[in-house]
């Protein structure tokens, strides 16, 4: 008997501390006041007194899931009528206790025709590849989530886009497709990084969107969809999509037209961008001129994704750091040289918080592959060097030491100066000396828009950076002392290098630029007319693929301005022009020396030499067969020293001419001559300008 009390006892108990988790009253009749009720409910950047949204959407009390398992989820659709939100098909949720109860809301819960689809998973959603209306489905992920005691009245909820919205606008003004006018374009895809989203995902790929923007039909009732807002008369076209968050090269595909002949083209992104969740952004591309399958957005603006109600702010502007990926995993060092100290310059990985670089530097931040890119930024108008003894240098060692791991940089170097203004931000004290020096695994470079240098600025920045395949565009007008002095030197892959449109050149200011770029074939552009002393000395040595020379414009030189310009470009050819009539002290000095497929010299018109002007100018140039050399003074110091040794050597060569102003010229030279190219049988045809041959 005694035990029979016991049991009833310890049963009475039992349902004792039930009733305290959830109400016996509540438990048996499902009382009001145990029943979650919905509050406000609104987007991140909404308040209370806004059109409520999203609608419908599943809401889930996961602390009453995980302890009772029943009456912990329901589909909520707003009255409009009654100002108010309800539970579809009676549905209720309970809350759990008078401690704290965790709810997790999603969006949407339904397809565009009302079919309810739960997804029990908070952290996943599957992005649609069709957005254009031909589907029932809904692109915009959104989450809320909210921890709160029962005794709150009501719950609120406040939404955030899981996703990043993007539209793309062509502006078809001014963009030629091979060199023909435009006359129509539309967008036809955007991609995303991952078409499943698992939160925040590390998943790669390429998925295609056919975006939502607009969808017609024909009287049959088939779909005749387009996926492009088309303005024919100011000629713009623009679609959008809502795709993941995350890093992005190549963001949609556009279908380009001339008059009838279409073609489909990829738009990349300048600088490589990490898509955030909750921002909208429109890419634009305008001015270009397209001659293959890629073209190059030309403008980004970010603002919030204010789709509904949601009441903005000033649009964020995307600022371009300067930003590192790869493919592997590898270890980021930034070292200093001589007294050099690094002040106000950060780093953040996977776009992290951001942490101030020591002024010793650093060694070993790890990026790359799984871990994410590495993005830098600074507040330091003096950029990363001091001059060209004293300055920080960034290296990249990859976790497998026979790893051939490659590492990319976009974004703009103004960001070290001033992250926050870098587009306003003075340059002229800012200086990037030897920064990539060595770089090896470095494949691209960030972008250099300063237009205003400083002495030294870009010294060695980018020395035997032998992965680079391509130069970023130098817009300076006005040079400084040094500033592009052995920038790419070495850079054995580079292949395209950008026109120098300066025409007012500064002290050694080119100096050994291209030095040893032996894949480069095709020089830049040079436009300038006023000359330095040493201006574009050694500028092209060793560019061994090298076949044609820029032109030189320039009347009047400069102490050393053309000095071993060209020496040792083997496979050039042909020599540009030199217009100049008078010379000054070395500003020919070695300029084709080794130019070993050289045929023809250019006309040299001065009729005053000046020191070594010509000295070893030719020497070397084994295939020469042809010199036009007009002077008549020729008393300066080493003007013709060595010009023409080992010249005209080859056996290939069976003729030499040598054109001069007249027979008294030609006695006052021969002494500087080398016997194959003096007046004789077997040697060289000498030429009179007044058209007497000897």
């Amino acid at each position: 008997m005694k035990r029979n009390k016991i049991f009833a006892w310890m049963a009475a108990a039992m349902t004792f501390a039930a009733c305290t988790n959830n109400d016996i009253a509540d438990i048996t009749a499902n009382d009001a006041d145990n029943v979650v009720s919905i509050g406000t409910v609104t987007r991140v950047g909404e308040n209370s007194t806004t059109s409520p949204a999203p609608s419908p959407f599943l809401l889930t009390n996961v602390t009453q899931r995980e302890n009772v398992g029943y009456d912990y989820e329901a589909t909520y659709n707003y009255d409009s009528n009654n100002s108010t939100w309800t539970a579809q098909d009676n549905a209720k949720i309970m809350w759990y206790g008078s401690g704290d109860n965790v709810f997790q809301a999603t969006y949407p819960c339904k397809t565009k025709n009302g079919n309810v689809q739960k997804n029990d998973d908070f952290n996943k959603f599957v992005i649609p590849g069709y957005q254009d209306g031909r589907y029932d489905s809904i692109p915009d992920w959104m989450r809320a989530t909210a921890t709160i005691k029962r005794n709150n009245v009501a719950l609120d909820l406040n939404f955030e886009h899981m996703l990043s919205k993007v539209t793309v606008e062509i502006d078809y003004n001014n963009i030629t497709l091979d060199g023909n006018a435009v006359t129509s374009a539309s967008v036809s895809k955007l991609f995303t990084r991952v078409q499943y989203c698992e939160a925040v995902t590390d998943a790669d790929g390429k998925v295609t969107i056919n975006p939502y923007q607009k969808t017609d039909y024909n009287t049959d009732g088939r779909y005749v969809w387009t996926t492009a807002q088309n303005d024919d008369t100011n000629k713009k076209a623009s679609t959008t999509a809502i795709v993941a968050p995350g890093d992005y090269t190549n963001i949609a595909k556009a279908v380009i037209s001339c008059g009838g002949d279409d073609k489909e083209i990829e738009l990349s992104i300048p600088t490589g961008y990490t898509l955030e969740a909750g921002k909208h952004y429109t890419f634009t591309l305008s001015n270009a001129a397209i001659t293959h399958d890629q073209a190059t957005i030309s403008s980004v603006s970010v603002e919030p994704w204010t789709e509904g109600a949601i009441s903005s702010s000033k649009p964020a502007e995307f600022i371009p750091y300067v930003t590192f990926t790869s493919n592997e995993a590898v270890t980021f060092k930034m070292t200093t040289s001589g007294s050099y100290s690094i002040s106000d310059l950060e780093y953040s990985v996977k776009n992290g918080e951001w942490t101030q670089i020591s002024g010793s530097g650093i060694s070993d931040i790890q990026f790359g592959g799984s871990i994410g890119n590495l993005r830098l930024r600074g507040k330091n108008k003096n950029g990363t060097a001091n001059d060209m003894d004293n300055y920080a240098t960034i290296s990249f060692t990859p976790f497998n030491e026979n790893s051939n791991v490659k590492v990319a940089c976009t974004g703009d170097i103004r960001t070290f100066l001033d992250y926050e203004y870098y587009k306003n931000v003075n340059t002229k004290d800012a200086r990037f000396c030897s920064l990539f020096k060595d770089c090896t695994q470095l494949t691209s470079a960030p972008e250099l828009p300063a237009t205003t240098l400083a002495d030294w600025c870009y010294e060695k920045m980018f020395y035997r950076c032998t992965s680079l395949t391509k130069a970023p565009a130098l817009p300076a007008t006005t040079l400084a002392d040094w500033c592009y002095s052995e920038m790419f030197c070495r850079c054995t892959s580079l292949t395209k290098v950008p026109a120098l449109p300066a025409t007012e050149l500064a002290y050694y200011c080119c100096y050994s630029m291209f030095e040893g770029c032996t894949s480069l074939t095709t020089a830049p552009e040079l436009k300038a007319t006023t000359l330095a002393s040493g201006c574009y000395s050694s500028m092209f040595v060793g560019c061994s693929s090298l076949t044609t020379a820029p032109a030189l414009p320039a009347t009047e030189l400069a102490s050393d301005c053309y000095s071993s310009m060209f020496e040792s470009c083997t496979s050039l050819t042909k020599a540009p022009a030199l217009p100049a009539t008078e010379l000054a002290d070395w500003c020919y000095y070695c300029m084709f020396e080794f130019c070993s497929s050289l045929t023809t010299a250019p006309e040299l018109k001065a009729t005053t030499l000046a020191e070594s002007c010509y000295f070893n100018m030719f020497s070397g140039c084994t295939k020469l067969q042809s010199v036009t050399m007009l002077a008549t003074d020729v008393i300066a110091s080493d003007c013709l020293f060595d010009w023409l040794y080992d010249a005209g050597t080859d056996d290939s060569v069976t003729s030499r001419s040598l054109i001069v102003a007249n027979e008294d010229a030609y006695n006052k030279i021969v002494s500087n001559l080398p016997d194959n190219w003096k007046s004789g049988e077997g040697k060289a045809t000498v030429i009179y300008n007044d058209s007497n041959t000897q």
